[in-house]
């Protein structure tokens, strides 16, 4: 590791050994896989004389599961991280509620997916039926509760539609599509 690169970049120099530089263990990581891709393409262990830098051009990429909705096993994460993913979406009903599932152990994924190098992302379908400007207590209550339940996830993606925002344009009150 080699904090002196840039952020997500790392450094392969091949001579009469393999030396791999990178801004941290994520990237290292990334680094590693791309040697496999390597060597995978040639179908064999060898690799090209030179120094090739890479960086990730994006600091996140999101995936959503591709195995089943909201289902990842570690199979899943191992493809995803190793595809450039650095984070996954799990669609939030509740506590340990998913879109699809009525229980989920969701602190058992973020830490299976942490293990595997990837962050989790809680995408919230969870209601907080208020206006900013009607004060912050609603958003407190309702998505300080999921924060402060997951504290290892990386963060928490509210959509509007999704989370049923009102707006105050009286071309759009007081439908919601939930109505």
């Amino acid at each position: 590791v080699d904090a002196g690169l840039k952020s997500r970049q790392y450094r392969i120099e091949v001579g009469d050994g393999v030396k791999i530089l990178a801004h941290d263990e994520r990237t290292l990581m990334q680094a590693f896989y791309h040697l496999e891709d390597l060597m995978n393409l040639r179908k064999a262990p060898f690799l090209k004389k030179g120094v090739e830098t890479r960086r990730s051009v994006f600091e996140v990429r999101m995936a959503h599961s591709g195995y089943g909705n909201d289902m990842f096993p570690e199979a899943h994460l191992k493809q995803l991280a190793h595809a450039g993913m650095t984070a996954i979406i799990v669609f939030l009903d509740d506590i340990d509620k998913t879109k699809m599932q009525e229980y989920q152990d969701l602190k058992a994924l973020i830490r299976l997916a942490r293990k595997n190098g990837l962050d989790t992302y809680l995408y919230s379908y969870i209601t907080a039926f208020a206006h900013p400007d009607d004060g912050q207590a609603a958003f407190d209550d309702t998505y300080g509760r999921i924060a402060g339940y997951y504290p290892e996830a990386k963060g928490i993606i509210l959509v509007g539609e999704s989370c049923q925002f009102p707006s105050k344009d009286p071309r759009v009150q007081p439908r919601t599509w939930k109505q």
